[in-house]
This record gives C-alpha cells, structure tokens and sequence, in this order.
C-alpha cells in the first residue's frame, strides 16, 4: 500500500509539472499592445535590380500567436520599372547588418491597389504578426504612428542596420478619408511624415494595430501624405485565403491548457479510486458493485428538434453535427464577443459578425451582416447585406461557402 500511495504522489507531482510548465510557455507569447511595440512586425525590403535596387517596408500579418508567414508591402516596392514589372528577386531583411534575410515568394499583387503580399520560404517568430483594424473601428481623432525605413534617414546615419532598431517613428493624426476614384481605393491623408522607403510600412493606431499602408505624399508638403485604408487589405487577404485577425476579434483561444488541466484531473481521480478500492480490499472489504448503467431519465434526454425547440443544425463543416438553440436572435461567425454561433478564429471564409437569424412575425428571417463571402440560401439565392429575407422551416443555408452548411427547423 505504502509502494502505492508513494506512485501516485510521483505521479501527481509530475502532472502538476507538466500543468505549470505549459501554462508559462503559452505566458511567454509575444503581444503588441501599442504602437512603438508594433516595430516588432516591421521588416525591410529590398529589390535588386541590376546594378541598383529597389527598397521600402513591410509588415507582418496573420495570427499574433503563430509564427508569420505573409509579409504586406505596397505593389510599386516590388516593382522595378514603369511597365509594371516585378522584380525577379525580392529580399525581405531582418537585419541587414547581420545578413539575415529571406527570399520571398510573389504571392499577390494588387496594382491597382497598390498592395502586394510576400510569402516566406518558411514560418517565422522573428516578427509577430499585426491585427488589422477595419475603418469602421479607426478613431478619427485618435494619434496614429507610421513606421518605416525611410530614405532620408539613412542620409543622417551611415551605419544603418535596417533592423527593429533601426526603424523611424513618426506621429500624427488622421486628416481625412476619402475614396480614390481612378484606382477605386479608399485612402487616409495623414500628417504624419512619411518619405521614399516608408512605401508599405504599417500605419497604426495606439494600440498597435494597423489601420493603413503608407503609400506616399505629394512632393514638398511635410504634412500631407497617404496611406491605403486597411480595408483594401482585408478584402484582398480574404479573398486569397490568407490568414489575419481583426480588432474586432477575440484572442485565438487555445484549449491546450484546459485538455492538460482536466486529464490531470482525471487520471489523479482515477488513481484516487484504484487506491480505495485496493485499501477496502485489504481490510476484508469487497469492491463496491459496478452501478449498471440505467436509461437516461426523461430530465437529461436532449431537447427534440421540435417546434418547442427551434435549432440551427451544421450539417457540413467546421461545426458539423453540432445543433444550436435559435431563441429570438442568433448571430453567426468568428468574433466570440458578439457571435452566438463562433467558428474557430482562423476559419476560412467566414467573417467576423457573418449573419444573423431573427424571429420575425411569420417565423424567422436570416441578415447577411456584411460578410467578405457573402450567405447563400439552398436555393442558390445569395443574400444582400443587411437585408432580411424569411426562411421557410427546413430552409438550408451557407456561410461563406459551400462547405459550412446549416439547415433551420423549428
């Protein structure tokens, strides 16, 4: 017994271990949570092209607590000539005093945007990746901070590194939005200053997340430069299946913690009763009967897809064979803050508030929120933003795509 009790101490010690253990490794992510700590997303860029080159900035994008794979810059720092013209070799710098550096893949180009995304041989933690801040969330009054390798400053120091220390702040305020007819862009004008080399750098708000691209300003005039609202970005990522995060979603959750915490519980609670049982034994005592397992009661049955128990089911997809209470409202997609139904943060597809299904006066009527893919019924009729349409008791819809498929009954 004494043998016994002694394993199981061991063994409760060494899953108390391995709890603690990972609990400081999820600890030690990176987080940006301002805008001088968004230099650790910032990289330089360089083109050559000949006997010269080509240079600007870029930025990271994707899931902040995964290593970065996509780099954002603007289309005219990858381009070498006025035809349009990739360059054949594209360098993304992590320091250039130290050589370290990658050669990237063209993984889109946006021209008429002015947006081009790099794709890096490999994943890498030696940037974090920035959350993008659509412009319906942007503070108009708020400080914005550009950040970049501008031409200018290398005049100042011939020792540059091109690394995050490197990296040149500038503050200033939002002037104004406004839409770009001839390259049907939306656009910020910003005071803040910006020069050759700090095409592509992120423009940011207090908290670190990007709001633009810098992309440039009018010869001569400190205070009036531009940058590309981050909503032609999220539009372009969304539609190549790159991943990102936006301001208005949750943290990734990750349940590794919590799976780690419950089998130590479990497993210390099944060793717990091995450890009783075998004392009763030892006390002439007899193992207590197995309790049959008897019919659920009526109490703990599932609720039955009746009209009492209106229910969204999954029928394809990342949440397949999973039912949902409708109720009066049910709001559908990634933002676990506002969604009822909540996909998984990185889920391709589906925007953050997708759509919603309401009761209306002759059953229930579903609203396409918005979404980047769009709410396609059964029937093939894609629905317009913001526009309810009524859904007959079985009406089958789609979220994104084909392959995330929900059937309404009630």
């Amino acid at each position: 017994m004494k043998t016994i009790m002694k394993r199981l101490a061991i063994l409760m010690m060494a899953l108390l271990t391995l709890v603690v253990s990972s609990t400081v490794t999820f600890a030690d992510t990176v987080k940006i949570t301002n805008a001088n700590e968004a230099r650790n997303a910032v990289v330089w860029i360089k083109v050559p092209a000949g006997d010269v080159y080509y240079s600007g900035t870029g930025f990271a994008i994707g899931d902040p607590n995964e290593p970065v794979e996509y780099i954002v810059t603007n289309a005219h720092v990858v381009t070498i000539d006025d035809k349009g013209t990739i360059g054949s070799k594209v360098l993304v710098y992590f320091s250039e005093a130290q050589n370290d550096y990658v050669i990237t893949t063209i993984y889109k180009v946006d021209q008429q945007k002015d947006i081009a995304i790099l794709k890096l041989p490999e994943p890498t933690t030696k940037r974090t990746a920035l959350v993008l801040c659509p412009s319906d969330e942007v503070d108009m009054n708020g400080e914005v901070t550009a950040l970049g390798y501008p031409s200018m400053s290398d005049k100042l120091n011939d020792n540059r590194k091109h690394d995050m220390n490197d990296i040149t702040v500038t503050r200033g305020i939002i002037s104004r939005k406004y839409h770009e007819n001839s390259r049907m862009r939306s656009m910020y004008q910003i005071d803040a200053y910006i020069n050759h080399g700090n095409s592509g750098g992120p423009l940011v708000n207090a908290k670190g997340e990007v709001i633009g691209i810098a992309s440039g300003g009018i010869e001569g005039e400190a205070n009036v430069n531009e940058a590309i609202c981050i909503d032609e970005l999220i539009n372009l990522v969304s539609r190549e299946q790159v991943n990102y995060v936006l301001s208005t979603d949750a943290a990734p959750f990750d349940p590794t913690p919590i799976i780690i915490v419950a089998a130590a519980v479990v497993v210390v609670a099944a060793a717990a009763v091995v450890v009783v049982i075998m004392m009763k034994k030892n006390k002439g005592q007899s193992a207590p009967a197995p309790v049959s397992a008897a019919a659920p009661s009526k109490a703990a049955a599932p609720a039955s897809n009746s009209s009492a128990s209106p229910v969204i089911i999954c029928e394809k997809g990342l949440l397949a064979g999973r039912s949902f209470p409708i109720g009066a409202s049910v709001i559908i997609g990634r933002n676990t803050q506002k969604c009822t139904i909540c996909f998984p943060v990185d889920a391709k597809g589906v925007s953050g508030v997708h759509c919603e299904i309401r009761k209306s006066a002759n059953g229930y009527e579903i609203i396409d929120r918005g979404s980047s893919y769009g709410t396609t019924l059964g029937n093939g009729q894609k629905l317009t933003a913001n526009v309810p349409v009524a859904i007959p008791n079985g009406t089958y819809f789609m979220v994104g795509s084909a392959e995330q498929l929900f059937q309404i009954k009630y």
